[in-house]
């Protein structure tokens, strides 16, 4: 567990460097903290209620990729970026893997520390929340054996120098796992899903009184995200190689996975 608790002093150390965001991470911040506690009733509702299936397929898949490059996922070290209340983080631990789990919201890191609280010894001391922001991440050079996204790609600012970032801390041969939301192609269908989601999204918001603008803005996000092809593009552009990418739910979302270049 020494790498869990080194990242954690690299944290503080990126907190004294870093204390001054710029307007836009703060701004991702606020509206995040603000929908934490609803947030994984979004997702669910978002998906048709097929998230949490599909994090367990995308590990799956993430964790087969490991095995091919001689890291198992019980031996891995693993960056879980945008981590929100560590849904994706819990897994890869409870797998064996030891999680750097980071995000920008101190509203979804709270939660996702109040879960952490609730798990076996064994597997919470493999979980290190971070506060951070992907375009700066923390992390020395090459020092991890994969970076996971999973529905949070789409909601950062400048996503090229996410990739870079991601690029810059995966080892040689490393494993970079995206899950996200996908705009399905044939376009009654695109049009029904995004419809539907948008009303049960937007009821989350009524039931609880919430103000619908951050609701608002997750789906315009979903909406406007140009899918796994754009992740595809980036991903080749910033030195990873062997991209595949497996559709979900008629194309609602996707799971891309790449090998960092050697």
């Amino acid at each position: 567990m020494r790498r869990v608790h080194e990242q954690a002093e690299q944290g503080e150390q990126y907190q004294q460097l870093h204390h001054v965001r710029n307007r836009t991470a703060g701004a991702m911040e606020s509206l995040f903290s603000a929908i934490a506690k609803h947030y994984d009733a979004i997702n669910t509702l978002a998906s048709f209620g097929f998230d949490r299936l599909w994090r367990k397929r995308a590990i799956d898949k993430l964790s087969h990729a490991l095995a091919a490059t001689g890291a198992p996922i019980d031996r891995a070290y693993i960056a879980d970026i945008a981590c929100g209340t560590g849904t994706s983080s819990i897994v890869l631990a409870r797998r064996g893997a030891e999680v750097f789990a980071g995000d920008v919201s101190y509203g979804m890191l709270r939660i996702g520390e109040q879960r952490k609280s609730a798990l076996p010894m064994q597997v919470s001391q493999r979980i290190c929340f971070t506060h951070c922001d992907a375009h700066h991440l923390p992390l020395h050079d090459t020092s991890v054996d994969a970076v996971t996204i999973c529905f949070g790609l789409r909601n950062m600012d400048s996503r090229e120098q996410v990739f870079a970032e991601c690029a810059r801390v995966v080892k040689p041969g490393g494993v970079f796992m995206c899950l996200e939301f996908d705009n399905p192609h044939h376009r009654l269908w695109r049009a029904i899903v995004h419809q539907v989601s948008s009303c049960m999204v937007l009821c989350v918001a009524a039931i609880f009184r919430q103000n619908s603008k951050p609701y608002q803005y997750l789906l315009q996000s979903i909406k406007d995200w140009p899918g796994a092809a754009y992740i595809t593009e980036q991903l080749l552009t910033h030195g990873f190689e062997d991209v595949r990418v497996y559709r979900l739910g008629f194309g609602i979302a996707s799971i891309c996975i790449a090998y960092r270049t050697a």
